[in-house]
Parts: structure tokens; C-alpha cells; sequence
């Protein structure tokens, strides 16, 4: 593996400072005289590894497996709006759910980022112990700033992909338990406006944390050009508040509150879905359910992946060993693949659970000839 490197636990330490920031970057480099056949380390980079299985396994998942995925997730979250497309938008829900499929591409770009994998394992690198880039200093530039691109769409889009299941929720409840009310307070005119805001919401935080972010260029011994995307300035001068927003008030948002939402309305909504199905059988013949089952079944279905997913990340996130900086980010790419699952998972939600949607792609692919009935 060119993207990993092997020696001894004894290094050489020196600091560089670029003349543009007061950034010091501290780069480990080995000293020949050393280097000893007993005792050998394996380093990422400049982060070392417990074990040789722990880097292959993070070039495995962070390489292979979410990229792949998440390939495939896009390819079906495609179908997915067409499906939602051919629908129609006549119905609240499948604005919401348009919306919630294009949070999830978003979401799904974060582990198709290849300047972030060339970033730590990148081939061909004149000092491997460097994470980051090390081609040509044009070349350094385009995968330094797709590395961000990537990045801001990915973290964005993870942010609407949880607050849009909590408005799904909502609409859920509103229409088991207001049906009479329900066509007049949820009308496609306000679900839109309120998709709307669900982006626009996230998109100012999104910018800044983005923006926080330096890309920096300097020419090392052997004219090699080192390009890096590291924080800058403004994160050290800010770094308390900054962390105390990203790790307590966004982490709540995006995770605790919506899932606390989505739980307690979704178990809500089943009894009364229950209860009210089995009343059904008393109503007369011309008394029928204000809302769809079909419709709340898709919705709950929806909000139940991402309960699970969510769920599990964070106990992911609470449970891991973090004994080093390796393991830190093999949990974080095992997050991601739970992220990816629940972004991955809208297609199959739709065909299993609604026939009209199921009967729209039947058509798509030729399995059948007849039109779909819309509910």
C-alpha cells in the first residue's frame, strides 16, 4: 500500500510555517539511523495505526465500500424522482419526499469524495508521512477545492436530511389527527415553502464552516508543491465557541431533536393508525378515511430507516474506541455508512410500500402497460 508507511517508532519532528498564516504544521520524518527490523509502527500519514488490519480496513471502507454505495444510492435515489416526478406534486407528501431525496444525493456525495480519499491515500507521494496533495501545484488546487466542494454539498445536504423527516412527521400527525383541517393548513404552497426553508435554514452555518477552511501550497525540499485544506485563522482565534456550536447546538439539531420528534410521532401515529384501521369495519358505506394508509405507511416507513440509522450512529459515536486517531476515523466512515443506508434507502421504501409508485416503475422498466392509478 503506497498510501501507508512503515517504520520506526523513533521520528524526527520538525515544524513548518507558511508565510501567509501562522498555521504550524508538525510533520513527522524518519531518521535513518533509526530505523530498527524489531519493532514497527504503521502510520497513516502522520497518524499512527494500531495494527496493519486497522488501515486496511479503513482503505477498504473508505475506498471501496461507501464510494460504491453511495453510487448505487444515487442511481436509485434517480429513479426515485422520476418516480416522484410522474406522481405528481399534487400531494404534499411527494413534495416532501422530493425534497428529502435530494438532501439525500447531497448527503451521498460526502463518502463519493475523491480528493478527500487522494487526500490521505493519495499515490505517488514523495513524503508519504504528508497528508494531503503533492502533484502538480494546478492539479494540488483542483483536488483541494473538489475536496471542499464535496464537502460543503455532502454536510449540507446531511443537515435537510434530517430536519425534512421531521416535517414529514408532522405532516403525518397533522393529517391522522386533523383530517377535516388537514387540506387546509398543509397545501402544496406552504409543504414547498417549508422544504424551502429546510435548505435555506442550513445554508448559513454550512458557508461558515466551510469558509473556515484555508488551502495552502508550500514548496518542500526536491520542488515538490504540498498542498493542504486546513482551518485557519479564524478557527483558532474562535476555537471554543466555534467547537461549542459545531459539537452542542448543530449536533442537537441535526440529530437529538429530529429523532426525538420522529420517535414520538411515529409511535403516536402507529397506535392511532391501528386503532383507527380497526374502527374501519364499522363505518358505513359511505364514510371513508380522511387520509391514505398507503401515504402514511411510506412516510412512516421513511422516518423509521432514518430512527434506526440515526440511532445507531450515535451509538456508534459514543462506543468506539477512539485509543487512536486511525480508529477515529474508521467510526467515522462506519457513521457514514449508516448515513448512506438511510440516504440510499428511499427506492426501496417506495416500490415495497406504495403500489402507485410501484406500478410507475413497472412502467418505466416495460414490466407492464398499464397506466398507474393515482390515489
Amino acid at each position: 500500500m503506497e498510501d501507508t508507511m512503515v517504520y520506526s517508532e523513533n521520528t524526527l519532528v520538525t515544524t513548518v510555517t507558511t508565510e501567509n498564516s501562522s498555521l504550524k504544521l508538525r510533520i513527522a520524518m524518519t531518521s535513518p539511523a533509526s530505523i530498527t527490523p524489531t519493532k514497527v509502527s504503521y502510520y497513516l500519514c502522520v497518524f499512527k495505526a494500531n495494527s496493519l488490519e486497522d488501515l486496511l480496513l479503513l482503505y477498504s471502507i473508505q475506498c471501496y465500500v461507501n464510494p460504491i454505495l453511495s453510487l448505487l444510492g444515487l442511481i436509485a435515489n434517480s429513479i426515485s424522482l422520476v418516480i416522484l416526478k410522474r406522481s405528481g406534486f399534487h400531494k404534499p407528501s411527494n413534495i416532501l419526499l422530493f425534497g428529502l431525496v435530494i438532501a439525500d444525493n447531497m448527503c451521498l456525495l460526502t463518502t463519493m469524495n475523491y480528493g478527500l480519499i487522494v487526500f490521505y491515500f493519495g499515490p505517488n507521494k514523495f513524503y508519504p508521512m504528508l497528508c494531503g496533495f503533492q502533484d502538480d501545484e494546478n492539479l494540488n488546487l483542483f483536488l483541494a477545492y473538489s475536496l471542499q466542494i464535496f464537502l460543503f454539498v455532502g454536510y449540507w445536504g446531511r443537515s435537510v436530511n434530517t430536519l425534512i423527516p421531521a416535517l414529514i412527521t408532522i405532516e403525518r400527525l397533522l393529517a391522522v389527527f386533523k383530517p377535516l383541517k388537514f387540506r387546509r393548513i398543509v397545501t402544496r404552497t406552504r409543504t414547498t415553502a417549508a422544504v424551502t426553508i429546510a435548505f435555506m435554514f442550513w445554508l448559513p452555518w454550512t458557508l461558515f464552516y466551510e469558509a473556515i477552511n484555508v488551502t495552502l501550497s508550500i514548496r518542500l525540499l526536491n520542488h515538490v508543491i504540498w498542498t493542504i485544506v486546513a482551518l485557519g485563522n479564524v478557527y483558532s482565534s474562535n476555537k471554543n465557541i466555534i467547537d461549542f456550536m459545531e459539537l452542542y447546538v448543530v449536533d442537537f439539531c441535526v440529530s437529538w431533536f429530529p429523532l426525538v420528534v420522529i420517535v414520538t410521532g411515529c409511535s403516536v401515529l402507529f397506535l392511532k393508525v391501528k386503532l383507527t384501521l380497526r374502527r374501519r369495519r364499522h363505518l358505513t358505506s359511505r364514510q371513508k378515511l380522511e387520509w391514505s394508509p398507503r401515504t402514511t405507511r411510506t412516510l412512516l416507513l421513511t422516518c423509521v430507516i432514518f430512527a434506526l440509522t440515526h440511532s445507531a450512529s450515535s451509538v456508534l459515536h459514543y462506543t468506539c474506541p477512539m485509543d487512536s486517531q486511525v480508529r477515529v476515523f474508521i467510526r467515522n466512515q462506519f457513521i457514514h455508512l449508516l448515513y448512506l443506508i438511510n440516504a440510499s434507502s428511499n427506492f426501496v421504501v417506495y416500490i415495497t410500500s406504495n403500489k402507485q409508485f410501484s406500478n410507475i416503475f413497472s412502467n418505466m422498466i416495460g414490466w407492464t402497460n398499464s397506466g398507474s392509478k393515482k390515489s
